[in-house]
């Protein structure tokens, strides 16, 4: 048990941790990929096709893994998405796109479509790993704008792998699920099923993956990794790859939580009363709330988390953590 002593330090430390909000632009970004979060760590099958959402491709030649938002697999092909929820208004410069913001501000960046195409040689080598030997005639890689109120450069929205929200609203508009969620999901599947209606009509080369094959890539999928999510107190959301967790001297390991486990933590951020718990009680001022019960936790308490696309991982106080999420 600490001293008293040792608690008025800790109540003073808590008292100093800084709010750290969301940044607008990614919170914008966000809240256009909503789905994908209800959905988070499960896996969608709707009319013999599924959809595995948020996952992570590990590449040996990039060293690094790859995020891919939505992943559908039909027993004919495996279809790639990058969802995107901008507004404003998109152009195309050459093999450049251009987001010119509502704010004005304008963003160059490649064309996704090209682009994510290092996405498909990254499945295919996951695959390849675990002997399945597929060529590129079975994927498509296609971009998904959710935002209606983009207005999209004309030359981007006819491109046969771009999605705009308009052509997604031919396809919800004859879904009955309950939820937005799993219509946008729904309707995505069925747009992949009707385009490949009309590329068996039009190329006889068309031709279903082998049936041994589609039954193990099925399992491979489910079983690729998201990312863990780490939220700070004020809204911030980290993501990447949780590597330790130690409160109370407990070494938590996040490999032994099934994947989408949310562990809460609870603080006593409020100074009134977090005083009263230090001068009046034993109380601790924070608690972890995971699968098997709950621990006291303390200021000093540390998370060793690796953002994505950072080279070095970060370490601090776990009182900065609202919650953690396994990916």
């Amino acid at each position: 048990m600490p001293s008293r002593l040792k608690r008025l330090r800790e109540w003073y430390q808590l008292g100093n941790i800084q709010v750290v909000p969301e940044d607008p632009a990614v919170a914008a970004g966000r809240q256009a990929e909503q789905f994908l979060l209800d959905l988070a760590g499960s896996n969608v099958r709707h009319k013999n096709a599924d959809c595995f959402l948020g996952k992570r491709f590990p590449s040996k030649e990039h060293g690094r893994r790859f995020e891919i938002d939505l992943v559908v697999l039909t027993p004919n092909r495996i279809h790639l998405f990058e969802v995107k929820n901008w507004s404003g208004e998109l152009k195309s410069d050459g093999w450049q796109w251009i987001q010119i913001r509502r704010n004005g501000d304008a963003v160059s960046g490649p064309n996704l479509v090209d682009y994510n195409q290092t996405k498909i040689n990254v499945v295919m080598s996951l695959l390849r790993g675990q002997g399945i030997s597929i060529d590129r005639s079975y994927f498509s890689n296609r971009v998904i704008f959710m935002n209606p109120r983009l207005r999209i450069d004309p030359a981007i929205a006819a491109h046969p792998h771009v999605i705009t929200r308009e052509q997604l609203e031919n396809y919800l508009a004859a879904q009955r699920s309950n939820s937005l969620a799993e219509r946008i999901v729904h309707s995505i599947i069925e747009a992949c099923l009707d385009a490949e209606t009309g590329k068996a009509i039009n190329n006889r080369l068309f031709h279903a993956m082998p049936s041994h094959d589609y039954q193990k890539i099925q399992s491979i999928l489910a079983n690729v990794r998201t990312w863990d999510k780490v939220g700070l107190h004020g809204g911030r959301i980290l993501t990447g790859d949780v590597l330790k967790l130690t409160a109370a001297e407990q070494t938590f390991h996040i490999e032994d939580f099934a994947p989408g486990t949310t562990i809460r933590l609870a603080w006593t951020r409020n100074r009134l009363w977090g005083l009263i718990k230090v001068l009046a009680t034993s109380l601790p001022l924070g608690r972890i709330r995971c699968p098997g019960g709950k621990s006291p936790l303390r200021v000093s308490d540390r998370i060793k988390f690796h953002p994505a696309g950072e080279e070095k991982p970060l370490e601090f106080s776990l009182a900065c953590v609202d919650w953690i999420q396994k990916g």
